[in-house]
């Protein structure tokens, strides 16, 4: 079975996780940056991770192999909103998984605020 057909995508809203949901997302979002990239100090996580909009992630089964922050700034009175983090799992990575999940996250993005990005001149 091909690995796309096994990944399963879902976005949630940081702020509305209770604690629990938030420190096994933490474990597992720390798991896949020392795989990835290195340690990250668990405050910097929670401060960039916690804090975004949004966060987007892939699972196999009910392993997480991915995932994608966004989060939001207010720059001279605009919305913008910027990919704070994309991560693949290293023996996921080289799949277009981190496009994927990237587009994935901007499109709930783009989809919530159509109205405002139509009126805004």
């Amino acid at each position: 079975m091909p690995v796309a057909s096994m990944i399963r995508f879902l976005t949630m809203i940081p702020e509305r996780l209770d604690e629990k949901q938030k420190s096994i997302l933490l474990e597992e979002i720390d798991t896949i940056l020392k795989n990835a990239w290195g340690k990250f100090e668990r405050d910097f996580l929670e401060d960039h991770v916690f804090t975004s909009e949004q966060i987007t992630i892939a699972r196999i089964s009910n392993e997480l192999i991915g995932f994608c922050a966004i989060n939001k700034k207010k720059i001279l009175n605009k919305t913008v909103h910027y990919i704070e983090f994309t991560v693949i799992r290293k023996d996921f990575q080289k799949l277009g998984l981190g496009t994927r999940l990237s587009f994935l996250a901007l499109r709930k993005i783009i989809l919530r605020n159509i109205f405002k990005i139509i009126s805004q001149k």
